[in-house]
């Protein structure tokens, strides 16, 4: 089944504050709880406590559900898509997280309807 996991695909949102961005992936239901927290787009995920399953209530661990799928946003250090391609070429190769990365799209932001009044 590893073969479902060969390709994955997600979207890095740049914040104009500057601070982080948010990664946007769809992925197992469960599957960070049932996985220790280890997850790919954070430095530490290979810590036996790393700082997402710090956040994780008791009830957030629990089996993943390889049948249903959750949205996940995870914000992550980089502050930008050079930092964070950066991040990804240091994990990229056999045996680490990122097999070959691509970076196929890029766009500003198009928001209607988005005032803090409306």
């Amino acid at each position: 089944w590893k073969d479902k996991l060969t390709y994955h695909s997600f979207a890095l949102l740049e914040w104009d504050h500057g601070e982080h961005c948010t990664v946007v992936e769809l992925a197992f239901l469960n599957g960070l709880g049932g996985y220790s927290a280890r997850c790919n787009h954070l430095e530490d995920r290979d810590e036996p406590i790393n700082s997402m399953i710090k956040c994780f209530p008791p009830e957030m661990v629990k089996p993943w559900k390889d049948t249903l799928s959750e949205l996940r946003c995870i914000d992550v250090r980089a502050k930008n898509l050079r930092e964070y391609l950066g991040f990804m070429k240091l994990h990229t190769g056999k045996d680490k997280r990122f097999i070959d990365v691509r970076h196929t799209f890029s766009h500003a932001v198009r928001l209607t309807f988005c005032t803090k009044e409306q």
